[in-house]
């Protein structure tokens, strides 16, 4: 299914693209509100819209790009969820011998 969307803020089309994953990963913002009478609405902005969007709004900063996320080093955890290990010696690599 092809997705097709147009930005709130300077109405540009949107690159035509596989489906709506794709346009995210190309920058496009989606960002969904509740109106009084609980509809949904969606709203789609383009990559500079967006940055202007969040800088007026101070909306979260939304998914890392690629590059990010490989630079992005993983929040240690905290002592209490780290896995406990099983024996202080590391396993053997060589098989148990049979006993008779």
């Amino acid at each position: 299914m092809e997705s097709t969307a147009n930005c709130l803020d300077c109405e540009c089309k949107a690159p035509k693209m596989e489906n709506d994953y794709s346009l995210i990963k190309s920058g496009w913002r989606l960002t969904r509100s509740s109106a009084a009478d609980r509809s949904i609405s969606v709203e789609w902005r383009c990559p500079m819209c967006w940055a202007a969007h969040k800088k007026r709004t101070g909306v979260g900063p939304g998914p890392m790009s690629g590059a990010e996320m490989a630079s992005a080093r993983p929040t240690p955890l905290p002592e209490a969820l780290e896995p406990s290990p099983r024996s202080a010696s590391p396993p053997s690599k060589t098989p148990p011998k049979p006993s008779h």
